[in-house]
C-alpha cells in the first residue's frame, strides 16, 4: 500500500507527514491487502485564521478497481487528517462488509432475510 501526500501551497513538514503515514495506516490496517493507493491532498498546512478552516481529501483506491474518497474541513491540518482517516476506515469497513453479505447470500441460493427452517 502506498501513501502520497501533497499540498496544494507548498511542502509538507516531516511532523506532518509522519502523523498522517501513522494516523492512515492504523485506520486502513486491517484492509491493507485490498488497497493499493491512498492519496492525501491539503489545500493549506499552515495555521489560518479561524475564518479559514483548513480542508483534507482522502482517496483510497482498491485493488478491484473501486475509489473510496473523503473530504474534511477543520481548525487545523492535523484535526483533518485524524477526522478523515477515521472515516475513511469506517467507510472501508461499510463498503467491505456490505458486499462480503451480499456474496454469501448468492452462494446459499436465500433471498436476505429469508427465514430459514
Amino acid at each position: 500500500m502506498q501513501i502520497k501526500l501533497t499540498d496544494r501551497c507548498g511542502p509538507i513538514a516531516p511532523e506532518l507527514r509522519e502523523f498522517a503515514e501513522r494516523r492512515l495506516r492504523f485506520a486502513v490496517s486491517r484492509y491493507g491487502s485490498r488497497i493499493r493507493r491512498i492519496c492525501v491532498v491539503f489545500n493549506d498546512t499552515t495555521p489560518q485564521p479561524p475564518s479559514m478552516p483548513a480542508c483534507c481529501r482522502v482517496s483510497a483506491r482498491l485493488r478491484d478497481g473501486q475509489d473510496v474518497t473523503v473530504s474534511i474541513s477543520g481548525t487545523d491540518a492535523q484535526s483533518c487528517i485524524a477526522a478523515a482517516s477515521d472515516r475513511l476506515g469506517r467507510t472501508l469497513s461499510r463498503r467491505v462488509h456490505s458486499g462480503s453479505n451480499v456474496d454469501i447470500r448468492r452462494q446459499r441460493g436465500r433471498q436476505p432475510f429469508e427465514r430459514v427452517p
